[in-house]
């Protein structure tokens, strides 16, 4: 006979509440880990995005309050 999987029932997570929090846990941070990578490698080794093909606003005096004077990019709007 089957397991019985329905909700309410007996069933891996239903023993082991801890152990649904504590994956769900480890895949946030394995998501958040692998999606700053991807962040780190798009902006490459210029930092702030200096070498991507992209629109900027390099000077406007709400980017020395907003940006610490950093250009816009349209990576980053």
């Amino acid at each position: 006979m089957p397991p019985d999987l329905s909700p309410g029932g007996p069933g891996p997570a239903n023993g082991f509440p801890w152990l649904h929090f504590f994956a769900s846990i480890g895949w946030v941070c394995l998501l958040a880990f692998f999606f700053a990578e991807v962040e780190i490698q798009i902006k490459g080794a210029q930092g702030w995005a200096a070498g991507l093909p992209t629109w900027r606003i390099e000077q406007h005096w709400l980017l020395d309050i907003f940006w610490g004077g950093r250009p816009m990019t349209g990576y980053h709007a």
